[in-house]
């Protein structure tokens, strides 16, 4: 049990840096108008409204890399003793819900756009179980 929560801890922390390496990056490359107050969500939303696409696909990249490399890291650390597959997709699909839910409580304080919402939470279970099935794939091997 403790192996299931370090791999599920283990595999959010590497998530949530990848998430703010893409967000920073994103937000360096369209920095928000001086004096915008991030604590106001009604000043939020207008600035996220003004974001290019290229923004956003950005931050939804961040989310798939960082997904993809927690659901890798949690399916390792699950992987440092023999398990079978549903023990090592378990905490695997544990990290997808625990994401989706951050997306959705995201996503219900600040509007983003539609096609932004729906991509978003598309994202987190696929990403998971493929950074997972990653840790499967041996060199030489389709």
């Amino acid at each position: 049990m403790a192996r299931r929560i370090l791999s599920v801890l283990a595999g959010l922390a590497v998530a949530v840096v990848f998430f703010m390496l893409f967000q920073g990056t994103s937000g360096a490359l369209f920095p928000p108008p001086p004096g915008l107050d991030l604590n106001n969500p009604e000043e939020l939303a207008a600035y996220i409204n003004t974001l290019p696409q290229t923004a956003m696909f950005l931050v939804l990249l961040g989310y798939a890399v960082g997904t993809l490399m927690g659901g890798f890291v949690t399916a390792k650390v699950m992987m440092m003793q023999p398990v079978t597959p549903r023990q090592l997709r378990t905490p695997v699909l544990i990290l997808g819900g625990l994401l989706t839910l951050a997306a959705i409580l995201n996503l219900r304080s600040i509007p983003h756009p539609t096609w932004f919402a729906i991509i978003n939470l598309a994202t987190f279970f696929p990403m998971a179980l493929a950074g997972a099935q990653l840790t499967q794939l041996r060199l030489g091997e389709r």
